[in-house]
């Protein structure tokens, strides 16, 4: 695919992948930076984008390119993300910031699962959720610890950990919903927990 004349003033060049000279553009556009553009590779007769980059937005100028993804990137409102592979922002319960992804997932399937996105199945418009900022990190204060922050805010055995959900899709693609009701001494069901293994 043929990048000349797609992008005004954007720089290009020619390097050389895999045998095959590929045409690279850089884009002053989205953010403010320098954003590399590339043709996506044919692997078993369907285009794949490099690691890093995604396909761009449907009827957009890079529909049919890959992208430096903006996957994760910090965002206020969806304009923010505008433009880029992942046109959302989504703004956790209790956070300051949002991060940059995707809507109408149906599955896991339809997400990053190599970044940790997991699909909200049960939110409205679904959307694929990363997995809460500081999951997993250690922290002292069993319950409630500042340290965790909001995303995963119980110090659940020496690790923080996100509570609160009613099954394994909740969780991210690595965790399991777990009723861990038994070792605080209430009633099932009162304390579940995303854990990579159930106690």
């Amino acid at each position: 695919m043929r990048l000349s004349g797609q992008f005004g003033a954007a720089q290009a060049q020619h390097y050389s992948r895999r045998g095959h000279t590929v045409r690279r553009a850089f884009d002053p556009g989205l953010y403010g930076l320098r954003r590399p553009v590339l043709s996506p590779t044919v692997v078993g007769g369907a285009c794949v984008c490099d690691p890093g980059f995604a396909k761009g937005p449907s009827a957009s100028e890079y529909t049919n390119l890959c992208i430096a993804s903006n996957l994760g990137a910090t965002c206020a409102a969806d304009a923010d993300c505008a433009g880029g592979t992942s046109p959302h922002c989504q703004i956790p319960t209790g956070a300051a910031a949002g991060y940059c992804t995707t809507t109408g997932c149906a599955s896991n399937a339809d997400c990053n699962a190599t970044e940790k996105y997991a699909c909200a199945a049960s939110a409205n418009p679904t959307f694929c959720r990363r997995a809460p900022l500081n999951e997993g990190n250690a922290c002292a204060a069993q319950g409630l610890d500042p340290t965790c922050g909001a995303e995963a805010p119980v110090c659940f055995i020496g690790h923080c950990a996100m509570i609160g959900c009613a099954a394994d899709g909740d969780c991210s693609p690595s965790r399991k919903c777990c009723d861990e009701s038994a070792l605080a001494s209430l009633p099932k069901g009162s304390l579940q927990v995303c854990l990579e293994a159930c106690l």
